[in-house]
């Protein structure tokens, strides 16, 4: 697979803060075949499978990572895909594309680990989709201002247990603990406890936000923005932990390291960029060298990054920022550690949300 290994010419330049920042001109491992743009990309949870799907009239492909070639193509499920994901266990995977063709948004669900179609969600069901953490329901951002609920692993709707929203969600999301569901609205990010339906904060980015990331701690959520900054928000506080201007052109891909020390971003600038998570300092930055990146995600071990771009999938080693402390929860979880309610901005339940919408995790 890694035939093409990482040829770097790395230069060391100070930062505002007097650090320094390692600079890669590199060429990626790249995972490519017919038509194989990646806008949106999910890692199985063992880390064998990486699902790809198309960021514009492409494939999608499930891809045997070892082997750096593709177990199986998914068919007939758009061809401008904006969600892939797993459940907990891999056994289910879902993808939820534009198809150009006839303008139809499609929801489609595979068996995580041979690509087998298993089954499909009413045309125009919505836009974007997110597996709760205990792979029994499957959050599904409709063309309407709500969500909707699915029992999993057959798609079955629960008619009973719908999210009503002030408008539509672009973007949907579980934090890993199962605690929370968070919906992004153009320039806002609403909050939701899973357990009672309620809305107990909002977030307010300074531009639309093109790309989104749980930190496994459920404590932090990483943001990229169409202005080409990158925002990590502190849950525990409703504020914003850290905001950089690092990107000349919009972030479509974030996402955190599996030990809560990293957040790294891809760009439509054509760079990938790696943060402390806790600070934001900025250790490493890479120029692709394959054009602008679409979607971003590690490996389940930690050990490999990748980023979609137009015409495949780029690997690179992950590489931890020296001499830093771990992050706030890369130790023990802090999953537990939740804004007591007179930290939390105040919102009102939405009509229609009961706690059966969004399952403990």
């Amino acid at each position: 697979m890694f035939a093409n290994r990482i040829v770097a010419s790395v230069a060391l330049l100070a930062t505002l803060s007097g650090s320094a920042v390692a600079q890669e001109e590199a060429e990626p491992t790249v995972l490519k075949a017919e038509r194989a743009g990646a806008g949106a990309l999910a890692f199985s949870p063992d880390g064998k499978r990486l699902l790809a799907g198309g960021s514009y009239k492409d494939k999608t492909y499930l891809w045997d990572v070892k082997a750096g070639k593709p177990a199986a193509t998914l068919n007939d499920c758009g061809d401008v895909m904006k969600t892939a994901a797993f459940s907990r266990n891999g056994a289910l995977a879902v993808t939820v594309g534009l198809d150009t063709g006839s303008s139809r948004w499609r929801v489609v669900l595979w068996n995580g680990r041979n690509g087998k179609r298993i089954g499909e969600l009413p045309p125009n069901s919505g836009w974007s989709a997110a597996v709760a953490p205990n792979g029994r329901v499957l959050a599904v951002a409709a063309l309407g201002p709500r969500v909707d609920f699915y029992q999993l692993p057959g798609g079955q709707p629960l008619e009973d247990e719908k999210l009503a929203l002030p408008g539509s969600a672009e973007r949907i999301a579980y934090s890993p603990d199962g605690r929370s569901l968070v919906a992004v609205l153009d320039r806002s990010i609403l909050i939701f406890d899973t357990g009672s339906g309620e809305q107990k904060g909002t977030l307010e980015p300074a531009a639309p936000v093109k790309s989104l990331a749980f930190a496994p701690n459920s404590r932090f959520l990483v943001t990229g923005l169409e202005n080409g900054n990158v925002t990590c928000w502190d849950l525990a506080t409703g504020a914003s932990a850290w905001n950089k201007e690092w990107h000349e052109k919009e972030v479509r891909g974030v996402a955190v390291s599996p030990d809560n020390k990293v957040a790294a971003s891809a760009g439509q600038d054509g760079t990938v960029r790696f943060h402390v998570l806790r600070t934001g300092r900025e250790f490493r930055v890479i120029k692709g060298k394959v054009g602008g990146f679409e979607s971003a995600a590690y490996s389940p071990d930690g050990k490999t990054f990748a980023a979609g771009f137009g015409s495949g999938v780029a690997l690179w080693p992950s590489s931890p920022p020296d001499g830093e402390k771990p992050a706030a929860g890369s130790s023990e979880p802090e999953s537990t550690d939740q804004p007591k309610p007179a930290d939390r901005p105040k919102g009102k339940r939405p009509k229609g949300a009961r706690s059966k919408t969004s399952p403990k995790p």
